[in-house]
């Protein structure tokens, strides 16, 4: 079984890259660009700034960061290890209830009314 994306948001991304000395370099619209300079080489990552990066356009932030970056070293920053997933919780208020937003788990929903909802990968938008 191939290993999971997390539901990442773009700023929690360019916090992650800025642990690889990354800086924001410039901005357009909801676009950031991160640079960093080895050995006079500038390497380049532009990351979009939405509440949730769509896991295709995440997939691709990181192929274009294993140019630079070893993927052993991008691994449990991106992906959810099944062993240990509960390292991989992220915990956001929904009114009074929190939901879990990670790689898969069930969650709850806070609903109007009091109403609870389960839902699979609770991270996804709707």
């Amino acid at each position: 079984m191939s290993p999971k994306l997390k539901y990442l948001s773009g700023n929690e991304v360019i916090s992650i890259f800025n642990s690889f000395s990354f800086i924001i370099h410039s901005q357009k619209g909801s676009h950031v660009k991160l640079r960093r300079v080895i050995k006079n080489r500038k390497q380049t990552l532009t990351i979009p700034l939405h509440d949730e990066i769509d896991r295709g356009t995440l997939r691709a932030v990181v192929r274009q960061a294993s140019h630079y970056i070893s993927e052993n070293e991008l691994h449990s920053h991106f992906y959810c290890d099944y062993d240990d997933s509960s390292k991989n919780v992220i915990e956001e208020p929904a009114g009074d209830e929190a939901i879990s937003r990670h790689c898969g788990t069930y969650g709850q929903i806070a609903m109007p009314f009091g109403l609870t909802m389960t839902r699979l990968d609770v991270g996804a938008g709707f």
